[in-house]
């Protein structure tokens, strides 16, 4: 990586990389999440509010995804395949609940590995309830 653009906000540096992923060539595929809350709390949110929100350490609603987009691993799924937190990929292949993937980072790279679509929560959020997102547990890392 020759250089790096900085933001001050995640919304800043979220339109940089959509406007990143706009510029690769090749079709848009969209990964919609479902959300949920606990059931005691499930008629006070509308599906439509939880969809807006962005917790900190759980991916968006709305994960718009093309084949060479970098991409930051949000999870642990598999140390001993090095899917740590924090782990580099670029995206590959798209199907309905997994993404083929390369890991870039540390001594793994060149390395193929299927990020599968799991449920994550947001328990210290700052929410008066707990988020459930079903989604891919990933993050766009620009290039």
């Amino acid at each position: 990586m020759k250089s790096a653009t900085l933001g001050a906000m995640n919304d800043d540096c979220d339109e940089v990389n959509e406007f990143v992923v706009k510029r690769l060539s090749g079709s848009i595929h969209e990964y919609k999440s479902v959300d949920s809350v606990n059931e005691d709390d499930s008629a006070q949110y509308s599906i439509e509010y939880l969809n807006t929100l962005s917790p900190s350490g759980l991916p968006p609603h709305c994960l718009r995804l093309k084949v060479g987009c970098h991409k930051l691993l949000l999870r642990n799924l598999n140390a001993d395949d090095g899917l740590c937190n924090g782990t580099r990929l670029i995206c590959h292949t798209f199907a309905r609940h997994v993404i083929d993937a390369q890991i870039v980072s540390c001594t793994c790279s060149v390395r193929h590995v299927f990020i599968p679509c799991i449920q994550l929560t947001s328990p210290d959020s700052g929410l008066p309830f707990t988020l459930r997102r079903r989604q891919f547990p990933i993050l766009t890392a620009g290039p």
